[in-house]
Formats: structure tokens, C-alpha cells, sequence
């Protein structure tokens, strides 16, 4: 999702040509889609009117949708996706994920690429 802003970014070194950090005040970010990963994206103008854009990480688990077993085989097993991108989804460990895994008797697959 990206979404375009009219907010000033003001930098936290003063009278720096090109700072390296920026802070942005009453800042709003939309719930990302599920289908983003967790990320929103943004543009904001900076110290001298230069555009950025910036990717904001959101840990939401609101609707934890690993915790619902159809949902958690659906993408373990037809989909075949890893723990690891499962967690990343939702900024958890790749641990919590084989916990929800054990706890519904989803078999597990063995670290690493699946052998043909």
C-alpha cells in the first residue's frame, strides 16, 4: 500500500546539509494488507524539499491469522511456505509458528530446500 503524504520531515541533526536521521511527528500509518507482508509505504519531504520514500514494518495481531488452523495448512502445506516467511508475515519467530503447527497436527517438513 502506498500511501502519499504531506507531512515535513524535520531533521534531528541541526544545520547538517544531509542528515541522516529524521523524525516525524503525529505520523499516521494505515493498517497494511495482509498481502504486503506487514508494510506501508510512504513519501515525505525532507529539510530542503528532497522527496523519500520510506517502508514502515507494522506488527499488528489484531486477526492473527496463524492461529486459525484451515488458514495456518492452507499456507504451510498447499502453499508450501516456510515457517520462517510465515512469522515474517506477522513479526513473529519461526518457533511460534511450529508451536501453532504442532498444536493443530500439521506434520512438519524437515529444514532447508523440499527434496524432489
Amino acid at each position: 500500500m502506498m500511501m502519499n503524504t504531506n507531512v515535513q520531515a524535520h531533521p534531528i541533526e541541526k544545520n547538517i546539509d544531509y542528515p541522516k536521521y529524521y523524525v516525524i511527528h503525529e505520523l499516521v500509518i494505515p493498517t497494511p494488507e495482509a498481502e504486503s507482508g506487514g508494510l506501508s509505504a510512504f513519501n515525505f519531504r525532507g529539510k530542503n524539499g528532497e522527496n523519500y520514500v520510506v517502508s514502515v514494518k507494522v506488527r499488528q495481531e489484531l486477526d492473527p491469522l496463524y492461529r486459525d488452523e484451515i488458514w495456518l495448512n492452507k499456507e504451510y502445506i498447499d502453499r508450501e511456505r516456510s515457517m520462517a516467511d510465515i512469522a515474517d508475515q506477522f513479526g513473529i519467530t519461526p518457533a511460534a509458528i511450529n508451536q501453532w503447527l504442532n498444536k493443530y497436527d500439521i506434520p512438519t517438513r524437515s529444514r532447508g530446500r523440499n527434496n524432489e
